[in-house]
């Protein structure tokens, strides 16, 4: 009786594990970027695209990062010609749809990094989802030419 009750744990916790990893696996991370930060930057942003190829709407809940003392979401508002940021306490990703973070738009607000980011880098994110699911990625630093106006720069 001992041995069967062992295989069915162990078939729940694979069946749930599988399950928490099939949820995870219909959101994609694409394109994330941070453009490398003039000398004594103490905010840069970040920009990437999530995909959700599943069937089910997923939320952005929060993003961290060892490289930064922390991370916001934001979103670019023009109002009357002034540009301003507005703090995101979560950014949905409809089922099927991307959220594309992008300059001018949704970003990363990326505050006080422990060292300078230059060109090449690869710096280490935790995206963490309404789920409780978490992606971590290297993000790439790249030149900042051709990115537009700084708008990050509050």
């Amino acid at each position: 009786m001992m041995p069967r009750r062992r295989k069915a744990l162990g078939a729940v916790l694979l069946g749930w594990a599988l399950g928490v990893g099939a949820a995870h696996a219909d959101l994609a991370l694409l394109d994330a970027w941070i453009p490398e930060s003039p000398p004594g930057s103490r905010i840069l942003a970040g920009y990437l695209t999530l995909e959700n190829s599943g069937g089910e709407d997923r939320s952005l809940v929060k993003v961290a990062s060892p490289h930064f003392a922390r991370v916001e979401m934001h979103r670019t508002v023009i109002a009357d010609d002034v540009a301003r940021m507005e703090v995101q306490s979560r950014l949905d990703i409809p089922a099927g749809a991307r959220l594309e973070m992008r300059p001018g738009g949704y970003h990363l607000m990326l505050v006080e990094p422990v060292t300078r980011m230059e060109r090449g880098m690869q710096v280490e994110v935790t995206l963490e989802f309404d789920d409780r699911s978490a992606l971590t990625h290297a993000v790439e630093v790249r030149s900042h030419h051709g990115v537009g106006p700084h708008h990050h720069q509050h």
